[in-house]
């Protein structure tokens, strides 16, 4: 027992280091952009589209349909997308980049810090893999809320371990010598 909680103590603590570069990132991208991690998700989805809804745009970066709400509401008043009616179906809203967008998404950071990508592509195939299906599982084991089993989240883990999620992702935006992690 007392060996299984110092694993989970590792964990969590590497789970706090990942959220403290994710922290300092999303400062520095405030500071030099106004931009949240986030609504840079959100901006860089909506650049590879011409145009979407609300929910897909939600389904693809993989957060609430009422976070990404919240983030369209904002980037709207700053008048960086567009939402439209569709005129086939008043219920359903369309987005879209406007200029500003376009030209804000041109400046913007790169999603993927080089430093890391460039040390996860030295790593072997199997690794790569093996990280990847790590990080799916403990997504999964987390996102088990009280009553649900193991089983379900290891189940969870293996469907969806084919992919990188787009969160792993956002942990990753940093410039090399921009960050300073201390235990």
């Amino acid at each position: 027992m007392e060996r299984e909680r110092g694993k989970v103590e590792e964990i969590l603590s590497g789970l706090r280091r990942i959220m403290r570069v994710q922290d300092v990132y999303s400062r520095r991208l405030v500071q030099r952009f106004g931009l949240t991690g986030p609504q840079l998700a959100v901006l860089r989805e909506l650049g590879e589209r011409a145009e979407t809804t609300p929910g897909q745009l939600a389904g693809t970066i993989r957060l609430s349909n009422a976070t990404v709400t919240g983030i369209l509401d904002r980037l709207a008043a700053r008048g960086i997308v567009l939402r439209r009616r569709s005129s086939n179906d008043r219920r359903k809203v369309w987005v879209s980049l406007t200029d500003v967008g376009v030209e804000l998404l041109s400046s913007s950071p790169s999603p993927f810090e080089a430093r890391f990508l460039d040390e996860f592509a030295h790593l072997e195939g199997w690794e790569q893999s093996q990280l990847v299906a790590s990080i799916q599982r403990l997504a999964a084991l987390m996102e088990c809320g009280v009553g649900h089993s193991v089983k379900v989240a290891r189940e969870a883990a293996v469907a969806e371990s084919s992919t990188v999620d787009a969160e792993l992702a956002s942990v990753i935006e940093l410039e090399p010598d921009s960050i300073e992690i201390k235990e």
